[in-house]
């Protein structure tokens, strides 16, 4: 299944998820000593629905972006990133199940006016509306490489409206999410900054120095 991903040298080839499994296992190709167990579990999604999206994955861990992906993320994502959307992809599989869709080529403008309004009505955080409508756009994106079936409509998802138009809202910044550090804190750490480039650099220079000549000889 990770055909065209870097393997960790201490999994064995039964070991590896086959396109077949139901749950993949992404920690495979995951070289952080401290990754967690990373899976995707296909069961979690309407039978009708876990052909395409194991097609979809696959494609996502094994392809390089479409061109005109390409221009705005330049690189595959990480097995990481892939995980982390599989939260709203199923999401919208599991809607499009309710009502009686089977096929991403049935998906109308109409569905993802609905889709988009059962979005902003859930109360979710804003964060995960713009996810929501975030992969909804990729899958998109990914149309051509994918079978006739499993292709959305030609046309962009909502006429190719930025998400903070459709919503009437902007995503905050992570700036501005970032709390800021307490002056008593902060005075502390600037005072003991000074006291290293002041005081105590001459002697860290200096040791610095004595070591790499130790090392080369």
């Amino acid at each position: 299944m990770l055909l065209r991903r870097q393997l960790r040298p201490d999994n064995g080839t039964a070991a590896l998820s086959r396109y077949g499994d139901d749950v993949w296992r992404l920690d495979q190709g995951i070289f952080e000593e401290n990754a967690k167990s990373i899976t995707v579990n296909f069961t979690s999604l309407p039978s009708p629905w876990r052909d395409t999206a194991k097609r979809y994955l696959w494609v996502l861990i094994n392809a390089e972006p479409p061109a005109q992906l390409r221009r705005m993320r330049p690189a595959r994502l990480s097995l990481q990133g892939i995980r982390m959307l599989w939260f709203p992809l199923r999401k919208f599989f599991q809607w499009l199940h309710a009502h009686r869709v089977t096929s991403l080529s049935a998906v109308s403008p109409d569905l993802l006016d609905g889709y988009l309004a059962f979005l902003t009505g859930s109360g979710d955080p804003l964060t995960q509306v713009y996810s929501c409508i975030g992969e909804v756009r990729r899958l998109w994106g990914y149309r051509m490489v994918l079978p006739e079936a499993m292709r959305l409509p030609e046309t962009p998802p909502w006429d190719g409206d930025c998400t903070g138009v459709l919503l009437g809202k902007v995503r905050p910044s992570a700036e501005n999410r970032t709390p800021r550090i307490d002056e008593h804190t902060m005075q502390p750490l600037l005072l003991w900054a000074l006291r290293f480039v002041e005081e105590f650099a001459d002697d860290i220079i200096t040791a610095q120095h004595e070591r790499v000549c130790c090392t080369i000889r």
